[in-house]
C-alpha cells in the first residue's frame, strides 16, 4: 500500500464526516446558531465538526425529545 491510497484511505472519511456535520448544520440548527455554528464547522474543520458532533448535536437531540 502507498502512501496515495493511504491519504485516500484517511482522507475520504475526514471528508465524508465534516461535509455530514455541515449539512446537519445547515438543515437542523435555527437562524442564529445555524450561523454560528457554519462558520465553526467550515473555519474550524475537522476540529470545529467534532466540537459541533460532541457538544451541541446531544443538546440539541436531547431538547427534541
Amino acid at each position: 500500500m502507498g502512501i496515495g491510497e493511504l491519504m485516500v484511505i484517511v482522507v475520504l472519511p475526514v471528508i465524508g464526516f465534516w461535509l455530514w456535520t455541515l449539512v446537519e448544520v445547515i438543515t437542523y440548527e435555527r437562524d442564529q446558531q445555524r450561523v454560528i455554528w457554519t462558520i465553526v464547522v467550515v473555519l474550524g474543520g475537522l476540529i470545529g465538526a467534532s466540537i459541533y458532533t460532541f457538544v451541541r448535536r446531544p443538546k440539541r437531540i436531547a431538547r427534541r425529545r
